[in-house]
């Protein structure tokens, strides 16, 4: 690795200064990059807490509920707009909330014992053997990809051929077969064509295991992150869930179609009143769950910046690495414009990603001969635009970890870099 690095430096000289990547990690004289869109992710914290909170403190009807049923027990504003609703109805009987005594009742729900996340408090072993056992298959994993991990990158290229022969065998498609066959020689070819690629990714992966062993404290960095992050998945639980009990009294007119022994069509109108979400719910709610995924894919990029502060230091010159704490504090200080900035790109790209999923049901009709094909294509180009955009970003993150660059200057290194090595950086 040595080598490779002198052989890096080397390889720098021949192009501009300002294409340059120098294998040094600046940790200490840092400027704040992108502070608008530090800003801006403040803001949006803000509006998540203050929204939340007004979840919490507009919450007018609480949950009652028994073995079969459950019902809203409403507050006394809300039950004078129920009985003042229900008042002005001329007939009340289709009105399940005029019928249930200001309580609008459900068949089904969870048992009295509370919900389903509540049934672990009967069992607490089970959460408990489940995260210990991931603790344990985590180390374990590591060290096995610290001592043979050559070997293990061969045996993972060897079953995803046997899974593609697999499929072709066993496919009651008789056209099918010789594809997946194809695929599959295809795919040994490459597999021994690049197999000295493979064995330079294993002596990568086996670098990276060592990189995780000789720095055991930056974990504590990167469980502090993980504590911000638990912190506010319960607050995000906790404001969805007050969300549901919102409520507001609204009068509906309901329509019912029904035939007579002739089939005419007889339709009669109903006015009832209904207890629903309040009007503002719906929109507050969507705002809360983006500012979660935003900030989901902000504690990822600071564990990725903090990864790169302690993991490049300890490569390029380990005799001059900074301190865990300096390593956090600069994510979520200098450098926290960045980490948001490119939080957001991955956060926008999930969202899109999330609205364009595959729905079976949308090709179900003659026409599944053409829209088919035509989807399954697009969503294969659309898995490759996200993978390369996921790609580029954490690139550019790391890189601007490395450099001090804000978020467009580190792309621009990023895209110089992976266009003069591209085939090793894909």
């Amino acid at each position: 690795f040595r080598h490779h690095l002198r052989h890096c430096r080397e390889a720098m000289s021949d192009h501009k200064d300002d294409e340059r990547v120098l294998p040094v990690v600046n940790f200490k004289d840092r400027k704040y990059t992108d502070v608008p869109c530090a800003l801006l992710f403040l803001s949006a914290l803000g509006l998540f807490f203050g929204i939340g909170f007004a979840f919490v403190g507009s919450k007018n009807v609480d949950l009652v509920d028994s073995l079969s049923t459950f019902s809203y027990d409403m507050n006394d504003a809300l039950k004078e707009d129920a009985e003042a609703c229900c008042a002005s109805l001329d007939d009340t009987s289709t009105s399940l909330l005029c019928n249930a005594g200001t309580r609008r009742l459900k068949e089904g729900g969870f048992p009295s014992d509370g919900g389903m996340l509540d049934v672990f408090s009967l069992k607490p072993g089970i959460p408990a053997t489940l995260v210990c056992s991931a603790i344990f298959i985590s180390i374990g994993w590591i060290a096995l990809l610290r001592q043979f991990a050559t070997p293990i990158v061969f045996i993972t290229e060897a079953i995803k051929v046997a899974c593609i022969f697999y499929i072709g065998i066993v496919t009651e498609d008789d056209s099918a077969m010789p594809v997946f066959i194809i695929l599959g020689v295809v795919y040994l070819c490459l597999v021994i064509w690049k197999r000295d690629k493979l064995e330079f990714a294993g002596k990568i992966i086996s670098h990276s295991c060592m990189a995780l062993q000789k720095n055991p404290t930056m974990f504590g960095g990167l469980l502090g992150i993980k504590a911000l992050y638990c912190l506010q998945a319960f607050c995000f639980v906790l404001f969805v869930s007050k969300s549901a009990e919102v409520m507001e009294v609204v009068k509906e007119t309901v329509v019912v179609v029904s035939y007579d022994s002739d089939l005419n069509e007889i339709s009669t109108s109903t006015t009832t009143c209904e207890l629903k979400n309040a009007s503002w719910v719906g929109s507050a709610r969507s705002v809360v769950m983006f500012c979660w995924l935003w900030s989901i894919m902000f504690y990822t990029q600071a564990r990725l910046g903090v990864i790169a502060t302690i993991i490049g230091s300890w490569h390029f010159h380990p005799n001059d690495m900074p301190s865990v704490s300096t390593a956090v504090i600069n994510v979520f200080t200098k450098s926290l414009g960045t980490v948001s900035f490119s939080a957001l790109l991955l956060a926008i790209i999930e969202r899109i990603k999330k609205s364009l999923k595959f729905k079976w049901y949308h090709h179900c009709g003659p026409q599944v001969c053409i829209t088919l094909p035509f989807a399954c294509l697009a969503m294969v180009l659309l898995w490759c635009l996200e993978t390369c955009l996921k790609m580029l970003t954490k690139f550019t993150l790391i890189l601007h970890i490395f450099s001090g660059l804000n978020f467009f200057g580190s792309a621009k290194k990023c895209f110089g870099l992976l266009t003069r090595h591209f085939e090793n950086a894909f």
